[in-house]
């Protein structure tokens, strides 16, 4: 919980929960108070929750909201088609100017 409220709640990236606060006019030396109240319902420690999740196996293909893979695939299949053709226009024209 903070006070006081942000004025905007954002989703960055796929974390929830970020808040932002917009300050103008904001001379030196003056000071912004805030107050911070986080509520946590694991009882486990953060290292051994981050220490399981290091343990499991990555899978590439798991992601589906966002397959950087599938992009990756396409820039590279056009590039590849792009190059191919070119190729073949450059020997082409060798051969007729010879």
């Amino acid at each position: 919980m903070l006070t006081p409220a942000p004025e905007e709640k954002k989703t960055h990236a796929d974390e929830e929960g970020v808040y932002s606060y917009f300050f103008q006019g904001v001379k030196a030396g003056e000071e912004k108070r805030f107050t911070l109240r986080y509520e946590r319902n694991e009882t486990k420690p953060a290292i051994e929750m981050m220490d399981k999740q290091e343990k499991q196996p990555i899978d590439p293909f798991k992601n589906k909201k966002n397959p950087a893979y599938l992009s990756i695939a396409a820039v590279s299949g056009v590039g590849l088609l792009a190059a191919g053709a070119f190729a073949y226009f450059v020997k082409r024209k060798r051969r007729n100017n010879y």
